[in-house]
């Protein structure tokens, strides 16, 4: 046993022959002795040794101090078990002792095992105050943190009946929390939590789960119902058997909050709702005055007012499907092209019986631009639906739009599309044109760097329109000078459509590749033989 694992005792002795045979009787039994001969001695080593762990004290110390005095001020710095020794038993010696220490009192004529069993019996009695002290510790400690809290905490058995309620739960159900020890929690809950509280308190009582949360409302005092969260588990058994600590706190507030902020959303959603309604019948409007103001005139004014009336169609598709998808800043083209392509055709201004092909892969764009974008294929299909395909009864058109990569987007000899589908060539005699957002107008700054969208998605989108009409003129897409106005273009040959969509492909800060004289693609390849290849394609790249 090394020598702090050994007890060590402070024998306090004045007649010095004595104390030696005490010292060599306690050391001979485990005990590390240390030694003081004065009443005044012993308050010196008791202050300067403080691993003593008992105090064996003579009462009668000669002249001095005497042990009771001594044992007092050790005590007034220190707790230790203090055991008193005397050779006189009368009441008055023993009485010496009272209200100082209750460790005991030992005859120095009773024997070693007598001396020996007393200081056992201190140690034991010692040992229990301590614990009984920290439990009187941690009960303050708890009733001070309980009563002090925000939240209400309770205990209740596993009968629902209060054994301890701090200030809050006193506030929560309109009692003093003192009235509610004995009183079943039962009384301040309606009749249809009742169920619920049983079937948590059942669980947590038979160990079938350690912790449960339950919201319910409680009823207080006044017959006021209160929204209470609440978070339970089961305490450790004690004399009085199960128990569950419960912490609840008041949520009526903030679901009254909830409540008003969830009607004022609705109230918004319906204005909003409306909102929209407006906008679209006032778009639907002035689209269907633009068509009732066309049958008023002859060419070329009615064609004018027609293309106008279909260009605000694109924009009233593009409204309604952000609306209806929840999306307003952005658009997979997948919802957005099909439906377009489909209303044009449905507008029935072709000449030709015109087959769609439409094939969209995932690609996300933003509003902005889905607006201009819209306006190019209504353009473009317009074009081709209207003069295209004199003198033919059918035709055929093809829409591509998918993800591209910035370099492939940027690469003026690029494919028209990334996919393993046969790639024509061009009609013999007839050259590829590249019109930039550099060479269309003064204000526009060229390609943008790529927008960082989701993982996922691509930086940059092609669409590739094509169909297998007539073609078009060598130098209709030729890039018009900059700062030339539209009569400018004009005087050209250029139309004020080919004008249209180098403007707007500016907007989009993309480029447009115009291949002339090539047949439309479909799945099974490319339609037409050699000395048939007519039309025209237009592939346009752009940041989504």
């Amino acid at each position: 046993m090394s020598k702090r694992e050994r007890k060590a005792l402070l024998l306090v002795e004045d007649e010095r022959l004595v104390a030696l045979g005490e010292k060599k009787t306690l050391e001979r039994h485990g005990y590390r002795v240390v030694m003081a001969y004065s009443g005044e001695e012993a308050v010196e080593t008791a202050e300067r040794t403080p691993e003593v762990d008992l105090i064996l004290m003579d009462i009668d110390l000669g002249s001095g101090m005497d042990g009771t005095e001594a044992a007092r001020r050790i005590l007034e710095h220190r707790d230790v078990p203090v055991v008193f020794l005397s050779g006189h038993t009368d009441s008055e010696t023993v009485g010496r002792t009272e209200g100082i220490t209750s460790y005991g009192y030992i005859d120095k004529g009773s024997g070693e095992a007598v001396l020996l069993a007393s200081i056992h019996m201190a140690f034991r009695l010692f040992e229990a105050k301590q614990k009984e002290q920290e439990r009187e510790r941690s009960e303050r400690m708890f009733r001070s943190i309980t009563e002090n809290a925000f939240d209400a905490i309770f205990l209740v058995d596993e009968h629902g009946v209060y054994r301890y309620a701090n200030r809050a739960e006193g506030e929560t159900v309109g009692l003093p929390s003192g009235e509610l020890p004995g009183r079943s929690m039962f009384e301040f809950l309606p009749e249809d939590a009742h169920e619920a509280v049983r079937s948590m308190l059942g669980d947590l009582v038979d160990r079938r789960t350690e912790t449960s949360s339950l919201t319910v409302q409680v009823s207080t005092a006044e017959g006021e119902l209160r929204w209470i969260e609440n978070r339970a588990m089961r305490l450790p058994d004690d004399e009085a058997g199960p128990s569950v600590l419960v912490i609840s706190r008041d949520i009526t507030e903030q679901r009254e909050r909830h409540a008003r902020i969830e009607a004022l959303l609705r109230e918004k959603e319906l204005v909003l709702t409306e909102s929209h309604h407006r906008v679209k019948n006032n778009m639907e409007l002035f689209r269907a005055l633009l068509q009732l103001r066309a049958t008023e005139h002859d060419e070329p004014c009615r064609s004018v007012l027609e293309d106008a009336a279909a260009q605000a169609r694109s924009m009233v598709l593009l409204y309604t499907t952000l609306y209806e998808t929840g999306h307003p800043s952005e658009l997979d083209l997948r919802v957005f092209l099909p439906p377009l392509v489909a209303d044009i055709l449905a507008a029935g201004r072709a000449h030709a019986e015109v087959t769609p092909e439409v094939v969209v892969k995932p690609v996300v764009v933003s509003a902005e631009k889905l607006t201009a974008l819209g306006i190019i294929v209504e353009e473009l299909v317009t074009n081709s639906i209207k003069h295209g395909f004199p003198g033919r009864k059918e035709g055929r058109i093809r829409v591509w739009a998918g993800p591209v990569k910035e370099e492939a987007a940027r690469s003026p000899n690029a494919t028209a599309e990334p996919s393993p589908e046969p790639s024509a060539p061009v009609a013999e005699g007839k050259a590829p044109m590249e019109v930039s957002a550099d060479a269309t107008a003064n204000s526009s700054p060229g390609p943008a760097p790529p927008r960082k969208g989701p993982p996922g998605k691509r930086a940059y989108a092609r669409v590739v329109y094509e169909d297998d009409g007539v073609g078009i003129a060598e130098n209709a897409w030729l890039p018009r000078p900059t700062g030339s106005s539209d009569t400018a273009a004009r005087k050209r040959g250029t139309s004020f459509g080919t004008f249209l969509v180098t403007e707007l492909v500016a907007q989009l800060r993309g480029t447009i590749r115009v291949e002339p004289g090539r047949a439309v693609a479909s799945g099974q390849g490319y339609l037409g033989t050699a000395a048939q290849r007519g039309g025209a394609r237009f592939t346009i790249d752009f940041p989504a």
